[in-house]
């Protein structure tokens, strides 16, 4: 395991240190180094190793598949519109500071059944505009999206726990690559967070004791995925 740890450690560096240097993104290091440092503090031992691993997995996935989209196509988005329209929407609502007359292709963002991942989107953009060499590209939105979704594992690990069964580290090292099963992990559409909700619900669920905080929680959860 520790030999993998290493590879897998060195090897999303390596991958992330190529792309930003191929596309002349250096925020892309900032943008890894500003996410992984918070779990450090809530996260310990295994689940902070798992965490890690699985941003390591997630990373590497990113940057293979940015570069045999870039080079099939000649473009950053995926085809069929979904994509960039949530790129463009997002952008625009945090250049207007989210103003609810906003619009792109004619509809009103604001009135739209997405607003709750357009939010989400906005607020992110907003704390990454505080990291040194921050620009509002396309790359910089996917390898957020992928370094969150990389708490899945950590989620799904947790609530085995409470289970009957147990998972060695082979079996770890087949849930680590979970997110990237999920094609649309890459894209901006909201496949992957809906995902990531869903463990977070059943992790409350699992481990809350307070049935009135833990119903809350889960009630918080619900709304926020009927907004995505």
């Amino acid at each position: 395991m520790k030999e993998i740890k290493i590879l897998l450690y060195t090897s999303s560096f390596l991958f992330l240190l190529l792309l930003a240097l191929s596309f002349n993104q250096p925020s892309l290091i900032f943008i890894s180094l500003f996410f992984l440092f918070p779990p450090t503090i809530f996260l310990k031992n295994k689940n902070l190793t798992i965490f890690f691993l699985s941003c390591s997995v997630s990373i590497i996935y990113f940057v293979i598949y940015t570069f045999i989209t870039f080079y099939e196509s000649n473009s950053l988005f995926l085809s069929g519109g979904d994509d960039e329209f949530f790129y463009r929407s997002s952008i625009k609502l945090f250049e207007n500071g989210f103003d609810i007359d906003s619009q792109i292709s004619g509809i009103n963002l604001i009135s739209s059944n997405y607003i709750g991942y357009l939010y989400f989107n906005y607020i992110i953009i907003n704390i990454l505009d505080f990291i040194p060499f921050f620009d509002t590209d396309i790359l910089s939105f996917r390898l957020v999206k992928y370094l969150i979704t990389s708490l899945i594992p950590f989620f799904v690990y947790k609530i085995y726990q409470r289970t009957v069964f147990r998972l060695t580290n082979k079996g770890i090292l087949i849930l680590l690559l979970f997110p990237q099963l999920i094609f649309f992990n890459y894209s901006l559409i909201r496949s992957s967070y809906i995902s990531l909700l869903f463990c977070l619900l059943i992790y409350v669920i699992v481990y809350f004791k307070n049935t009135k905080i833990k119903y809350l929680f889960v009630l918080v959860i619900i709304v926020i995925t009927a907004f995505f």
